[in-house]
């Protein structure tokens, strides 16, 4: 057991700081509690006015729920994605995806790969579609030190998971820089997802790329955008920001869904994600 003495300062002062961690710790669990209860006060609304917005896209909400479970009991690959529980990492674009018609959709681009799971669930969802998802290449610098991937067992695991995922005969696999899509000449989409890097100027370019690669009545979903002007964890508005001058220039009409409904991700208003859609109707 350790012995201080009554006339040492410092260990007056290890007390105090103790102390103070203590009840700023116990202030930020209270203030945390206290959003988390307006949410479930607000949360009755967003799932109204998330469904309202899919109806005014011609979108049915429940419909698509039923569907997407079907798919992820469909594949054994996919079934650890769960819909139906508030604690996971589940997003609404997937419901979206699975409210679009599988006959008018014939080919459906994916602008970042990421681990291939939503990609294998693009290819069974549209299974007569010819799913083409785009990366950056192995050896990218970016690439590698992103999600922990400079860890070389981590990412063998990785990329062993994504080739897992990316075994599936309609879908096809490009390793380029998004910057390259034009020069590539890989024709037309009826639905294509962004999801690559979310900063300027990148987004900028994979957004206004997807545009000009989108058919007539097409669609086009871009992920992770915050609406609120101080987004958490030094994410940026970037991707708000160059979607909204597609509005302001008349371009096209621009709707935002909530990206999850649970509390850990939406409570506060600064972590909140969403999804912004488009529909290319020239």
């Amino acid at each position: 057991m350790k012995w201080y003495s009554p006339f040492n300062p410092f260990a007056y002062w290890r007390k105090y700081k103790q102390i103070r961690q203590d009840l700023q710790e116990s202030r930020r669990a209270r203030l945390e509690q206290m959003v988390f209860e307006q949410y479930e006060l607000e949360r009755p609304g967003l799932l109204a006015r998330q469904e309202a917005i899919f109806t005014a896209l011609g979108l049915d909400y429940q419909a698509a729920q039923a569907r997407v479970q079907r798919v992820l009991r469909k594949s054994g690959e996919l079934r650890h994605i769960c819909a139906e529980f508030d604690n996971n990492m589940f997003s609404e674009h997937w419901v979206l995806f699975a409210a679009m018609k599988p006959e008018k959709v014939r080919r459906v681009l994916e602008l970042g790969t990421f681990n291939g799971e939503f990609t294998r669930f693009l290819s069974i969802l549209f299974p007569d579609a010819e799913i083409v998802t785009m990366d950056l290449p192995d050896d990218d610098p970016v690439f590698i030190g992103s999600y922990c991937r400079d860890d070389d067992e981590r990412r063998r695991r990785f990329l062993a998971h994504r080739e897992k995922m990316l075994a599936r005969p309609n879908i096809k696999f490009v390793q380029k820089n998004t910057f390259f899509l034009p020069s590539l000449q890989l024709g037309t989409f009826d639905c294509i997802w962004v999801d690559a890097c979310h900063e300027y100027p990148d987004v900028a370019w994979d957004i206004c790329n997807a545009w000009h690669c989108c058919n007539v009545d097409g669609w086009i979903a871009c992920d992770d955008i915050y609406l609120s002007d101080t987004p958490a964890g030094g994410n940026t508005n970037a991707s708000r920001d160059a979607l909204l001058a597609l509005s302001r220039y008349r371009i096209c009409d621009v709707h935002f869904i909530l990206k999850r409904f649970s509390p850990k991700f939406s409570a506060s208003p600064h972590v909140r994600k969403h999804v912004g859609i488009l529909r290319k109707a020239v």
